[in-house]
């Protein structure tokens, strides 16, 4: 009995800590990857309008790969879990195409396809821990009003990340530049140094979280052992739903909303 005390209270603690590093990185790409691409290349409206047009279809994809990605975890069974695998996968993955993205010497159409393979790269990667890590919560504890408090403390801590990235990005940007070219602006070194550092963030936050804490074989672990949901259950239940499928809608307008204003309108 002490020793889950002990667990609970760990979980507590490393579950909400593993979300300050995922959205900083979200944040980095969301807000930040136009204004990267803005600073260090050369476009055509053309190329920026490919760019746009990128942005835009990864959001379609998601709707598909959201569904998709999730089967997957609820369908795998390992010695850590079925989440914990997953988280880890995700996590590196993101942080190396996250990498990738900012450290390319690539112009012209070559950076625009070279952009959609990574975009896609990131929507897959991201999905994979996002899901897993979210879904986590089930497996720590079986009671709704504790699964509740691990909920809110992953929406504060992750508001931490995101805000914390805005406060940091430009100093640190503009400092690692000035130290490679002697000039104050958002140059390429900038953004690469930048970049490492979030996401070597972002593997230690959710290195926490996947080491430190522990799932529990409860009633609802069980019985979602037992069900076996197929692909076209998934897609035929959030279709008749009315709720699930409304909220889906709703948040997938809002998503194309802010790709099309920000990706496309404001630059």
């Amino acid at each position: 009995m002490e020793e889950d005390i002990i667990q609970r209270k760990k979980n507590l603690i490393m579950f909400p800590l593993g979300t300050i590093g995922r959205d900083m990185v979200y944040n980095l790409v969301t807000s930040y990857l136009l204004t990267y691409v803005l600073f260090t290349r050369a476009l055509t409206a053309a190329q920026l309008a490919a760019i746009s047009a990128i942005m835009v279809g990864a959001r379609v994809f998601d709707a598909l790969n959201d569904p998709i990605m999730g089967n997957i975890i609820e369908r795998t069974r390992t010695r850590w879990g079925k989440f914990k695998p997953w988280l880890v996968i995700g996590i590196v993955t993101t942080s190396v195409v996250v990498y990738l993205f900012f450290n390319t010497k690539l112009q012209g159409w070559s950076f625009v396809w070279f952009f959609g393979v990574m975009y896609f790269m990131y929507s897959i990667t991201y999905t994979m821990h996002d899901i897993s890590y979210w879904g986590m919560v089930p497996a720590l504890s079986e009671d709704s009003d504790e699964r509740g408090v691990y909920t809110a403390l992953g929406n504060f801590t992750g508001s931490i990340g995101w805000n914390g990235l805005t406060i940091i990005v430009v100093p640190i940007v503009t400092w690692f530049t000035f130290a490679a070219t002697g000039k104050h602006t958002e140059g390429p070194q900038g953004w690469v140094a930048f970049s490492v550092i979030i996401a070597a963030l972002t593997v230690i936050c959710m290195a926490i979280t996947a080491f430190g804490t522990q799932e529990k074989d409860n009633v609802i672990r069980r019985a979602s052992q037992k069900e076996k949901t197929t692909l076209k259950g998934v897609f035929t239940a959030i279709v008749k739903n009315d709720q699930i499928l409304w909220a889906s809608l709703a948040y997938f307008l809002y998503s194309l909303a802010n790709v099309v204003t920000n990706g496309v309108l404001f630059y």
